[in-house]
């Protein structure tokens, strides 16, 4: 029978705490793909808050209607369109998130990689996500991201049905999750669901 333990440790001003959830249910799945290393490059021309310009480094690999992540310091947007790409200068627009920084702020991007995760999330007793980066993922029902979270290097997101809060998934059939990171090296995603079979 798959199981969650979730130890929680530390301090809150300066008071020590430690609680410890675990839980079991008759069905899970756990996903541990390597997530590759964003590409840097600059917001090398700002049209508007959602549109401009990137100058991208030397092999980026982006081409004409791929959708990208963009990541700068205190900010980030995803889902967004490049246009015509002239060499190592990608035309961009669109995508939701924070507005696009000052012009000449140095970005990072990657076009995210796609987890094969099938699941009727209103059967989720419990939903966690790792990395050892800043990143992003989307959970997808057909073609439509019906929910996005922003993961904080090092972070565990994570929801349960005991936790008091709605199900962010409520109502959705996940048919894969999109996943990108901020970061220049490799890292690997952890993902582990946990389902009650019986609702």
């Amino acid at each position: 029978m798959p199981t969650s333990r979730l130890v929680t440790t530390g301090n809150i001003a300066g008071m020590a705490v430690k609680s410890t959830q675990a839980r079991s249910e008759d069905g899970g799945q756990e996903y541990d793909p390597t997530i590759p290393a964003a590409k840097t490059g600059t917001l090398s021309t700002r049209t508007n808050d959602t549109d401009g310009e990137l100058t991208m480094e030397a092999d980026h690999g982006f081409v004409q209607t791929d959708v990208v992540d963009l990541y700068w310091d205190g900010g980030m947007r995803y889902d967004v369109d490049i246009g015509v790409v002239d060499v190592l200068d990608c035309a961009i627009s669109g995508g939701t998130g924070d507005n696009l920084p000052t012009q000449g702020v140095a970005i990072t991007a990657m076009e995210p990689q796609i987890v094969d995760a099938d699941f009727d999330a209103d059967k989720l007793a419990v939903i966690g996500a790792l990395m050892a980066a800043r990143g992003s993922v989307s959970f997808v029902e057909t073609t439509t991201i019906e929910h996005q979270v922003d993961l904080a290097s090092g972070e565990l997101w994570k929801w349960d049905e005991d936790s008091g809060y709605t199900n962010p998934l409520a109502g959705h059939v996940v048919d894969e999750v999109r996943v990108s990171q901020a970061g220049t090296a490799a890292v690997v995603f952890k993902m582990g669901v946990l389902f009650d079979s019986s609702v």
